[in-house]
């Protein structure tokens, strides 16, 4: 028997919920702890110029609000790194990944779980907007695409870190690139951290932490409005 779309749409639905259980799962007694280097340490994002970014959200190293996390609104936080881009800069890529966190791509190598992939953002950004729209191309981010991100959607995703962890670090990281990287929406953290390489002039992070908070029970935002 075949089955059916009513069937097949609960289990959709719990994918998103169960790569969260599963990147956030501690390792089997007796395994090794596995890490992973966040997109701004990666050899193909060297440079040595740098950007400041900031959030008016939230403090650097300070506690991420609950209307940016999967427990509140699930939109994404406003972001800042200055009307002075680099001379030369063509594009800007943001990625925002938990360090405390890890994800496995299809190629099997681990990396920091993705909340966030943005792209192809013009050269004259100068940071964004609190509630970036979802979808491949969202309307209030010029010229950009969003990347998919490890809950398999496309654009910002919230902090969910299980309820018995420490908070997390959630690092909101830009890069200024001397060239649009010119991929088709959707792609993976992997695809778009190699396409940079050998590009970037400059680089930053705002740094935040988020903490599972039992007060407020968890709202699924699968599909956030923002």
């Amino acid at each position: 028997m075949r089955p059916t779309a009513a069937l097949l749409a609960p289990l959709s639905a719990m994918i998103p919920t169960l790569a969260l259980a599963l990147a956030a799962a501690p390792p089997a007694a007796g395994a090794a702890t596995q890490t992973a280097t966040l997109a701004i340490a990666q050899p193909e994002t060297a440079t040595t110029g740098r950007l400041d970014v900031t959030s008016r959200a939230f403090d650097p190293d300070g506690p991420i609000p609950i209307m940016y996390a999967r427990q509140g609104k699930s939109i994404s936080p406003p972001l800042t790194w200055g009307e002075h881009p680099p001379a030369h800069t063509k594009s800007f890529v943001m990625l925002a990944e938990d360090a405390d966190a890890l994800q496995t791509n299809r190629r099997g190598e681990v990396e920091p779980f993705t909340h966030w992939i943005l792209f192809d953002m013009n050269s004259n950004a100068s940071g964004l907007p609190r509630a970036v729209k979802v979808g491949p191309d969202p309307k209030n981010v010029a010229g950009a695409h969003q990347g998919r991100n490890a809950l398999g959607t496309l654009g910002y995703s919230g902090p969910t870190p299980p309820q018995a962890d420490p908070a997390h670090h959630y690092h909101f990281e830009v890069f200024a690139l001397d060239r649009m990287l010119k991929l088709a929406p959707g792609v993976d953290r992997a695809t778009v951290v190699r396409a940079m390489a050998g590009h970037v002039l400059a680089k930053g992070e705002m740094v935040g932490l988020y903490k599972y908070r039992p007060e407020k029970p968890e709202v699924p935002a699968l599909f956030p409005n923002g």
